[in-house]
């Protein structure tokens, strides 16, 4: 594992149980990728991947045009 990856991994506190328990109440009430990291604090890609462990269903993304 290289430095960057080492670092980058201790910038992000792990998940706690209670926020582990948010994110699967609020995918399942049908709330947004992004609704969920801004609530959460944590950045999508975060909560894609713990979704993701979780086998959560992520709403798909509607792009604006």
């Amino acid at each position: 594992m290289s430095s960057l990856q080492t670092e980058k991994q201790r910038l992000a506190p792990p998940w706690s149980h209670h926020e582990i328990e948010q994110v699967r109440l609020l995918i399942l009430e049908g709330k947004s990728l992004h609704a969920v990291s801004r609530r959460l604090g944590r950045t999508p890609q975060a909560v894609r991947k713990i979704a993701s462990r979780l086998k959560l269903p992520l709403r798909p993304l509607h792009l604006m045009r």
